[in-house]
């Protein structure tokens, strides 16, 4: 009567994950297929790969419902991925070679996904108010 049978249903958390991973991914192909009709020359290279990389960063957010360093990894190789092939698609499908200003900005578009949901955590070496205030005293 209360065996488990092995078919177990998924928690409502790693339902809101998998709804999030796959929002996102498709915010990434509709970006990449915008960003394709454009030619990546002169700044949009420099300003699209961290204003995608945020973009994608909070819609995982907003789905998954909480700030999470591996959607925020995933919304960074998302948002890198949909800049190369936005480039692939700008060059006339491979036609022209990739410009140079898109490895970068793909590099930027990983750094700005990780850092806008908290990668790298604020204050962490700073010392407690109550050590500080103890060593002044000596």
């Amino acid at each position: 009567m209360g065996e488990q049978t092995g078919t177990e249903r998924p928690s409502w958390a790693s339902l809101r994950a998998a709804v999030a991973a796959s929002g996102t991914a498709l915010a990434a192909v509709l970006a990449a297929l915008l960003l394709g009709e454009y030619d990546f020359s002169g700044g949009l290279p420099w300003l699209a790969g961290p204003v995608l990389g945020i973009v994608l960063a909070e819609v995982a957010t907003a789905l998954l419902g909480d700030r999470s360093r591996v959607m925020g990894v995933l919304a960074g190789a998302l948002a890198a991925g949909a800049l190369l092939w936005a480039s692939y698609i700008a060059t006339g499908e491979g036609l022209e070679p990739i410009p140079g200003a898109v490895w970068p900005s793909m590099a930027l578009a990983v750094a700005a996904a990780f850092l806008w949901v908290g990668g790298l955590p604020v204050g962490a070496r700073r010392r407690p108010p109550e050590e500080h205030t103890e060593q002044e005293r000596s």
